[in-house]
């Protein structure tokens, strides 16, 4: 059988299944529940707050990683690579170990907050700092990449007519990295508004609560499904919306690989450029190396009371659950990448295209609810894992999509016109040509799927079961219970985990 064909079937089946079908599924549920009753149980507060801090998390995000990523792409100064590797490691930190780490350090009780008296860390200052910090380096590797792949001639062309280097930058530079910039920002609001552990962790709940807390809350402890059902179809229809909108527009970036590359927005001056290399160590210390610093410290606090024969069997099935998660993360995404590499057919093409976008546009909570309550008589889904793998395996589908899919766009067209003439089929090439080649980013793709999946925590609470606990629900308990000692411990072992990943991922991405 044609190997397009079977990469075709095996990658729609489980996502027809296991994304379409429930959302499908919950769209229907709520409109045959819309009612003027219905909407009047609404909580407005909660919505209006869920987008309104989104909406501020992500501007001052793109803020702060465009300024950074001008200020390291334009200069040259002491710990520039310091500050880059910074930015990369935080990108992969779970948003737990952020949570931990920051009020240990700038909380009320923390090392810094209790030194300085630090106002209360809990709402606004706490989900803004915790967004902030998870998605700054976002925004700092998109426009860092985008400002290196700009070409300069209209730059300079305008310099030497005589326009100052701010009007230059103002209305050329920014122009062009106005697509990036808009991705950047669309991007930051998806992740803030689904944002789940910060707000409940950070927000002084219930003071403070987001559709994604309000849909967990009505799952898990009200019990009122057909609440949750609503709230998540709004969330649903808002992300949608702002996906049809974040249809990137490449032809706006100027690509300019190859070409000899000059900086045009260089601080000239020694002494500002000293002062604003202090200003950005400054951020970067409090904003990450401090509380990381902090989590590691402390990490050695309750070594001794940590049960570690418990914490084995843990950390053995977390392990285990992540290596599961990647592999069907990669298998999904290679059948993928592999149908719009080999696909003739436009419509089925942009079908792929569009099914491997959609998560980015899915909340762990809105996919989650939309799985239990398509399968809610199903036991396997209740009382077991494959719930979480589902939502997990797609949320990692995306990345590791668009990371083979480079790949196989970077095989030459003449390996594949030589194998066609020595006789050898689709299913030779695949196996002796495709899968050689695709190795490393085939590893590269199971590293990063099993390092998200270790730290996520979303759907590990809404799927959870009793007996069935992992890192990250054992890690949250333990700050629930105030056993900070203990959870700083465990916070260290997922934090060295995480690293390790990481600095397998960066081997991988150096050997390409």
């Amino acid at each position: 059988m044609n190997p397009v064909i079977v990469s075709l079937f095996v990658f729609f089946v489980p996502v027809v299944v296991f994304l379409y079908a429930p959302i499908l599924y919950l769209s229907l549920r709520a409109l045959d529940s819309f009612s003027p009753e219905t909407l009047s149980l609404v909580p407005w507060n909660v919505i209006a707050f869920t987008y309104l801090q989104a909406s501020v998390s992500a501007i001052l995000s793109l803020v702060l990683g465009l300024l950074i990523a001008l200020f390291v792409s334009e200069n040259s100064f002491w710990g520039k690579r310091a500050i880059s590797i910074f930015c990369e490691i935080v990108f992969f930190i779970p948003s737990i170990l952020v949570v931990l780490s920051l009020l240990g350090t700038w909380g009320v009780q923390g090392w810094l907050g209790r030194t300085f008296g630090i106002v209360n860390f809990l709402g606004w200052n706490g989900i803004l700092t915790g967004h902030v910090f998870l998605n700054f380096s976002l925004v700092y590797s998109n426009l860092l990449q985008a400002l290196k792949e700009l070409d300069r001639t209209e730059e300079k062309v305008a310099l030497s007519l005589g326009a100052s280097r701010w009007q230059v930058f103002r209305e050329i530079t920014l122009v062009k990295l106005k697509s990036a910039i808009l991705q950047s920002l669309l991007l930051c609001f998806f992740y803030c508004s689904s944002s789940f552990i910060i707000v409940l962790m950070l927000g002084g709940a219930p003071r403070f609560s987001s559709l994604e807390t309000a849909i967990y809350q009505a799952v898990k402890i009200d019990l009122d499904i057909s609440l949750a059902i609503l709230l998540a179809a709004i969330q649903l229809v808002v992300c949608l919306f702002l996906q049809f909108l974040r249809k990137p527009k490449r032809e706006i970036l100027m690509s300019s690989q190859g070409m000899e590359r000059q900086t045009l927005f260089d601080l000239r001056s020694q002494r500002v450029r000293i002062l604003a290399t202090l200003i950005v160590w400054v951020v970067i210390l409090g904003l990450v190396f401090l509380p990381l610093t902090h989590l590691i410290i402390s990490g050695f606090s309750g070594v001794f009371k940590l049960d570690w024969w418990e914490f084995s069997s843990v950390l053995i099935r977390s392990i285990v659950l992540s290596f599961v998660v990647g592999c069907v993360a990669t298998f999904l995404s290679l059948c993928g990448s592999y149908c719009v590499q080999h696909l003739n057919n436009s419509f089925l093409k942009q079908a792929v295209y569009f099914t491997t976008s959609l998560p980015i546009a899915l909340s762990t909570m809105v996919t989650g609810l939309a799985i239990i309550v398509t399968f809610a008589k199903t036991d396997w889904f209740r009382n077991q894992m494959f719930g979480v793998v589902c939502i997990q395996a797609l949320s990692i589908l995306p990345l590791g999509f668009r990371i083979l899919n480079e790949q196989f766009t970077k095989i030459e067209l003449e390996i594949y016109q030589t194998a066609q003439s020595l006789g050898a089929t689709q299913w030779q090439q695949l196996t002796c040509i495709e899968f050689p080649l695709l190795r490393r980013a085939i590893s590269l793709v199971l590293v990063t799927g099993v390092g998200i999946s270790l730290g996520e925590s979303s759907s590990l609470l809404l799927f959870e079961s009793q007996g069935r606990s992992t890192i990250t629900l054992l890690l949250f308990k333990m700050m629930g219970k105030y056993r900070f000692e203990e959870a700083f411990t465990v916070g260290l072992i997922l934090l060295i985990l995480t690293a390790s990943i990481f600095w397998i991922r960066e081997k991988w991405l150096n050997l390409n």
